[in-house]
């Protein structure tokens, strides 16, 4: 759009960036933003072999965020993820990123990989204690990676860049209340928004004029 202000959007698990964001991307350049959609580590053309819940994937939003800074130094860059996306780019919220990025949305993510895999294994009625010690030595042995390693809430605190949340309250796969004890451990830094009706990842569906205000406020606001 040769606009001044980039917006990069991180997919969720097992999906992509065209399928997430299709909608959301769509209406974002219409109002004349840049769009930089990726595709995170083993999903889509990406390479990888273990996806590792955020933790390792922060850095590589540091490295598109550096990218986008040196093609294009002028522009402001928002970094946007929704589910394990949206953890993602608030993990990454206090790595030494660029001068130009100015904020951070998150659409239904999560506190930590370990919460959100403890809720699952709830949900699923497996033995949580058997399941999650699996998964643990799992990450550290395969993936090289300890699950327990880090959280938004720690990226969070340290950070110095305005966040905003979005969640659905009908989320049956993340719940909004992690959202919800992120947002009250940290509200001077957090804008939080609840969609009554919306399920996971689908707030843009239930009320897609006010989605895409509430987004475009939040660029608008931070920019100045």
């Amino acid at each position: 759009n040769n606009s001044d202000t980039t917006v990069v959007f991180v997919h969720g698990y097992r999906s992509r960036g065209l399928n997430d964001f299709a909608w959301p991307m769509r209406k974002v350049y219409e109002k004349g933003y840049n769009v930089f959609y990726i595709d995170q580590r083993c999903h889509g053309e990406s390479e990888g072999k273990y996806v590792t819940f955020g933790i390792k994937e922060r850095r590589d939003v540091q490295v598109w965020a550096n990218y986008i800074s040196e093609k294009y130094p002028k522009n402001k860059i928002i970094l946007a993820g929704t589910s394990m996306g949206g953890a993602t780019v608030l993990m990454a919220s206090d790595l030494t990123l660029p001068r130009n990025v100015i904020g951070i949305i998150a659409d239904a993510p999560f506190n930590s990989p370990e919460e959100v895999m403890h809720e699952t294994i709830r949900r699923k009625k497996l033995p949580v204690k058997f399941v999650s010690l699996f998964a643990y030595y799992s990450g550290i042995i395969f993936g090289n990676f300890n699950i327990k390693y880090h959280t938004s809430l720690k990226s969070i605190r340290k950070t110095k860049l305005p966040i905003l949340i979005i969640h659905g309250k009908s989320d049956n796969t993340i719940c909004y209340k992690l959202s919800e004890e992120m947002f009250k451990q940290t509200k001077n830094k957090i804008e939080y928004y609840l969609f009554d009706n919306a399920d996971h990842c689908a707030a843009y569906f239930e009320n897609p004029e006010l989605y895409v205000e509430i987004i475009s406020n939040f660029i608008k606001k931070v920019y100045k």
